[in-house]
């Protein structure tokens, strides 16, 4: 029963442990399916006699993917926060710039905080990480949804994260770098996030009362295939919940046109960058490159990079596509398109393909920097898991393990 190790004549081995592939051989399934199994474990002494109470586990849940959904977008901001984007219009904003991209994909769109769960994720080609707020949305701190997403992207499902908030960290302090996840870090293609720490000056806990936000757009390093982007004042007071909470000094500054909280980050090898920060105060930000520590110069800085693995393919960006200039014909590559819509097209060509229809078994797109084999990627996948089986207390740390 156990396919990588039988040889077809003994079906009694001498592994300790093994994967089991193609559970559902038998079935014929066009959707995305869970279902639950029963494995029977029976061994045998010396004397090749066969324990007569085999041991069994149930409830063992085996998804079989089949992306047959072309995109999911999972908006995980949290609600109610300081200049977070008001629900309905990054609904709209979605709905309409997926639809114009290619009128005949299908697409869903959640807010479940228990999302991304992994059979949500595997029903899609491309699925968009989103967060609109000052806020973390918690990705990072959950293992459970963490280990979700890079299952999926091991699987096929290729991703766009698109978020201002750092991944790593809800800390309401002023943290110059911080790191993400390993997991993380390795799919999306980064090193390195810088975090100011903006509400944390906002509500004056325990660090100086100032706003940080002068994110008025971001530089394409090749404006012919990738639009310049521009913020525009009325998106991002229509479009944003800026003081639900009534906190003085808190609402919209009119001479300040930007978009708070928009960080940058430093890309893995193999990540090829797209766009460069752009201030309003240019290379001039008036609290200069040293204050409280802080480095407040972020004109030029990495925003946005894509990632191609030769398996999977990545998009990250640090900033948010919903006050982007929706002015037709907008777009610096010439193709008759606002940049808001010109920049998803770009993407989502870029990172979807209609072929997927099973879990990715052989190399996908040749020319990538980094050479990433399945078989790697799977040793990759077990480590991953005992780790995290660590974290949870499921196993002993490494050097507590008998030799």
């Amino acid at each position: 029963m156990i396919d990588s190790s039988w040889n077809g004549i003994d079906s009694w081995v001498m592994n300790t442990a093994d994967t089991i592939y193609n559970v559902y051989r038998n079935m014929s399934i066009d959707t995305t399916v869970e279902m639950n199994f029963v494995f029977w474990i029976r061994s045998r002494d010396d004397a090749k006699v066969a324990d007569l109470t085999p041991a069994f586990k149930t409830n063992l849940r085996v998804i079989e993917p089949r992306f047959e959904r072309d995109v999911g977008i999972i908006d995980f901001t949290t609600e109610g926060w300081p200049t977070s984007r008001v629900a309905s219009e990054a609904d709209s904003f979605w709905v309409h710039s997926i639809s114009n991209w290619n009128e005949n994909v299908v697409f869903d769109i959640t807010k479940d905080k228990g999302s991304p769960t992994l059979d949500f994720l595997l029903k899609h080609k491309v699925v968009i990480l989103y967060n609109d707020a000052i806020k973390s949305g918690g990705l990072a701190d959950n293992n459970e949804q963490r280990s979700a997403v890079v299952k999926a992207i091991d699987a096929g499902v290729n991703m766009w994260a698109t978020w201002r908030a750092p991944i790593a960290s809800n800390n309401l302090g002023s943290l110059p770098m911080i790191s993400p996840p390993a997991d993380l870090g390795f799919y999306f293609a980064i090193r390195k996030t810088v975090y100011s720490g903006w509400i944390c000056y906002d509500f004056g806990l325990n660090c100086p009362y100032i706003r940080f936000e002068d994110f008025v757009g971001a530089y394409s390093l090749d404006s012919t295939e990738w639009p310049n982007i521009n913020l525009t004042a009325d998106l991002l007071q229509s479009r944003y919940n800026w003081n639900p909470w009534n906190f003085p000094g808190m609402d919209y500054i009119d001479s300040l046109p930007c978009l708070p909280e928009v960080n940058w980050s430093e890309a893995s090898f193999g990540a090829e960058v797209l766009y460069l920060y752009k201030s309003i105060y240019g290379p001039n930000h008036p609290l200069g490159t040293d204050f409280e520590g802080f480095d407040y110069v972020m004109e030029g800085a990495p925003v946005g990079h894509r990632f191609n693995s030769g398996l999977f393919r990545t998009v990250h960006f640090n900033f948010t596509p919903l006050a982007i200039d929706t002015t037709t014909g907008s777009s610096s590559t010439g193709d008759g398109l606002s940049e808001a819509q010109s920049l998803v097209n770009h993407v989502l060509d870029w990172l979807y393909d209609p072929s997927l229809t099973a879990p990715v078994s052989r190399l996908r797109y040749p020319g990538s920097k980094l050479k990433l084999s399945v078989a790697e990627q799977r040793r990759k996948y077990w480590e991953r898991n005992d780790r995290m089986a660590r974290e949870e207390g499921l196993l002993p740390d490494i050097e507590e393990q008998p030799r």
